[in-house]
């Protein structure tokens, strides 16, 4: 049986290169993996099946680029099952399919270290390193949809406080774990982290 590359979602995403046989774990995996290969190779690239079973791809009318993909019948993968990797078409500057919600999701680790970053600041980064180029309107939506997802990541890690001062104490026996919260809104109202110590 023969071994076929599994996506790795933690490597670069503009770097990824298509190949026949490539496993991911869903569809929507695979079409960020594509939107990042269009974004980064300047194709305006569509999805033109796309089912929870099925994704064909192509490039614009008149070239021949296309992928074909769908889940594997043996195990739990999505998989590329063949792969034209031809294009005739030009560079563009302007991805349909990277949309604000899409950039959003690029620029959340930026916003998180920076969240002062202006729009015109995030418009000017991401037409120096990927040339593609966004309108006003679009970076100021992109700052707004990283918010969320900056927002959503602080919630998410905040919710772990008491389980890791829990493995801080098994791993650690003999120490003291103490972690001070605050309900500024009053009795009913959500506790907010203070200091851990």
């Amino acid at each position: 049986m023969p071994r076929f590359p599994i996506y790795n979602p933690n490597s670069d995403p503009f770097k990824y290169e298509p190949q026949v046989g490539m496993k991911f774990a869903n569809p929507k995996e695979l079409k960020f993996s594509l939107i990042c290969y269009a974004v980064a190779n300047g194709k305006n690239i569509r999805f033109s099946r796309s089912a929870h079973y099925k994704l064909e791809v192509k490039c614009v009318k008149g070239c021949p680029w296309r992928i074909w993909a769908s889940w594997m019948q043996r195990e739990k993968s999505f998989q590329i099952k063949s792969y034209r990797n031809t294009h005739r078409c030009v560079r563009v500057f302007k991805i349909k399919l990277a949309n604000a919600r899409f950039w959003g999701k690029a620029f959340c680790k930026e916003l998180m270290i920076d969240p002062k970053m202006k729009p015109l600041a995030i418009r000017q980064q991401i037409l120096r390193r990927h040339y593609v180029d966004i309108t006003p309107n679009q970076a100021y939506k992109v700052k707004s949809f990283a918010m969320c997802e900056v927002d959503t990541t602080l919630i998410e890690h905040y919710k772990k406080v008491r389980n890791y001062g829990e493995e801080l104490l098994k791993s650690n026996p003999g120490s003291t774990v103490s972690i001070t919260t605050t309900r500024p809104e009053g009795e009913n109202g959500p506790f907010y982290f203070q200091r851990f110590y």
